[in-house]
Formats: C-alpha cells, sequence, structure tokens
C-alpha cells in the first residue's frame, strides 16, 4: 500500500506519463490485473510503446488474444531495435 502512496503523491507534484503508468503497475500488483485495466486504459497514452506493453502485460490470463495485440502494437511503436529485442 505504501508504494501505492508514494506514485499517487509523485503524480500530485508532478504529472508524467511514465509515472501513472507505474501507478498503473503498483495497483495491479495491490489490487490484482482486472481492477488496473480500467485506469491504464484511461491514460489513452497511444503512441507510447511502454503504455501497450504494460496492457499487454496486464491482460495476460485474462484476455490472451488482447495481450498479444497490444504487445505488438507497442513493438510497432517502439522506436530502437535494442527496444524491440527486450
Amino acid at each position: 500500500m505504501r508504494i501505492k502512496y508514494i506514485i499517487l503523491k509523485l503524480l500530485f507534484l508532478k504529472y508524467s506519463p511514465l509515472a501513472a503508468l507505474n501507478r498503473s503497475y503498483a495497483l495491479s500488483k495491490v489490487n490484482g490485473k482486472l481492477k488496473a485495466i480500467p485506469g491504464t486504459e484511461k491514460l489513452n497514452l497511444v503512441t507510447n510503446h511502454l503504455y501497450y506493453s504494460l496492457l499487454g502485460y496486464l491482460y495476460t490470463g485474462i484476455d490472451d488474444i488482447n495481450a498479444v495485440e497490444h504487445f505488438k502494437t507497442g513493438l510497432k511503436l517502439a522506436k530502437s531495435t535494442s527496444i524491440r529485442q527486450c
């Protein structure tokens, strides 16, 4: 629970898309993937490969077809070869 509080404080001090994604990941660990999906989708960071990577992770085990599509989109948006190879 403490990590949620710390990340939330960070978002209030200075919002950043990466901090918002980190918060979604932390929420998934505390509350479960299913509960983190709606908040993550509301971020609507459609040009960010990490957004799609996180959605792929969140959907894994819940909707694997959707998870794969999110991972594919994230790979297409990744700008460098080293990122795509991870």
